[in-house]
């Protein structure tokens, strides 16, 4: 807790550093301060909108955190992340589980063979892509 205000801070100082959006989006998640994080991100964002590291802490935070809108917002970040970096295991992943849980497994699979292309072992990937396989055949 006696970090958050000091990343926050830096973050603030220097907005463009990936290293303290990184270093603070991590210690305020595993602190389970939800609201801050959210709070944190979202300033990082208006300040650069294409910060990708504050995209995927917030795509995290939002499929955590589930409250009303969150899963909407978690997909809209994470389709702005694959934007930016279409090549990225990390977003397609987490745009391939956002669409998961709106329950269109077949968009995700899409994602999913980015992701496995790039990272053939994969293990969230592997287990998102038998999840929707799943999903699928029921």
């Amino acid at each position: 807790d006696e970090c958050i205000p000091a990343f926050l801070e830096c973050t603030k100082l220097r907005p463009d550093m990936d290293t303290w959006t990184w270093l603070s989006a991590r210690s305020v998640l595993r602190a389970g301060k939800y609201d801050i994080l959210a709070s944190f991100l979202d300033e990082v964002l208006i300040t650069d909108p294409t910060q990708f590291q504050a995209l995927m802490y917030s795509v995290q935070l939002r499929i955590l955190r589930q409250a009303d809108g969150d899963l909407d917002q978690a997909y809209d970040m994470a389709i702005r992340a694959v934007g930016l970096k279409p090549e990225s295991a990390e977003a397609n992943h987490w745009l391939a589980y956002a669409l998961t849980e709106q329950g269109h497994p077949e968009l995700a699979l899409k994602h999913l063979k980015v992701v496995l292309n790039l990272q053939p072992d994969h293990d969230d990937g592997l287990a998102l892509e038998k999840r929707c396989l799943d999903l699928l055949t029921q």
